[in-house]
């Protein structure tokens, strides 16, 4: 990735273009990056999900004699694990060696994505540092969670079971919460939950379910979140019920 495409005017052969992104473009690139960078997955659904529309992908061929793929790799090639907003820097600085100014508009947690990356470039990092946080879950909160685990004991696909917590998790949590536990564990939370209760039996009770979640975001290398569970409205404290059940 170039970060000084910005000072770099477009050669006189390209005819200027000013491309914008909308809100939604700009969330789904955010999060595809922040879970699935680094793998064919992230060209894949830049060329064929939401990312780059067809009529951008063609222009830029164009424009620079090469495949798509090729300039995709020109804008993030070298970049490895990225806080998201690199890649969009990536994007825009490359864009405009071709000629094309790409716009992007703020993302709904992060602002602007373009001053966001410049600030880790000059700070000569690939993501910002984050402090050990402790974020509180309410009894409602945790009676949502603490229901849908019961409604996936002895599922047999702990992929699938994984995703359904994961996604309970997150709207416990809010977006907001849910994208920055992602970006500090490096992980999509899916993916997370997986890791974290895969040594567990399929039917383990719910207490143990939220037990080894709160002990793999709390790690400094996953998160360095501690995840405070209020009562549990029927079965109390359930970090000291997953205690009693491990002895």
């Amino acid at each position: 990735m170039n970060t000084d495409g910005r000072d770099q005017p477009a050669s006189p052969e390209f005819e200027p273009l000013t491309w914008a992104m909308d809100a939604e473009q700009v969330v789904f690139i955010w999060t595809e990056t922040r879970d699935v960078f680094g793998n064919k997955l992230w060209f894949e659904s830049m060329l064929y999900g939401p990312g780059l529309p067809e009529e951008w992908q063609d222009e830029l061929a164009e424009r620079s004699g090469e495949d798509v793929v090729d300039v995709l790799v020109e804008a993030v090639g070298d970049l490895r694990d990225p806080d998201p907003s690199l890649a969009f820097l990536g994007l825009h600085d490359t864009f405009a060696r071709y000629g094309v100014t790409l716009q992007i508009p703020p993302h709904p947690h992060h602002g602007d994505l373009l001053v966001r990356a410049r600030g880790l470039v000059d700070a000569d990092a690939s993501r910002p540092t984050y402090t050990p946080q402790s974020w509180p879950l309410g009894a409602e909160c945790v009676a949502s969670l603490w229901q849908q685990i019961e409604s996936l004991r002895g599922h047999t696909r702990r992929e699938v079971a994984s995703r359904q917590v994961a996604e309970a998790l997150a709207a416990c949590m809010g977006d907001e919460r849910a994208d920055e536990l992602s970006l500090r564990c490096r992980k999509a939370l899916s993916v997370a939950v997986y890791i974290a209760v895969n040594h567990l039996p399929s039917d383990a009770d719910p207490s143990l379910v939220l037990e080894a979640v709160r002990d793999f975001f709390r790690d400094p290398f996953h998160g360095d979140v501690t995840l405070e569970f209020a009562p549990h409205p029927e079965h109390g404290d359930v970090l000291a019920r997953a205690r009693q059940l491990g002895r």
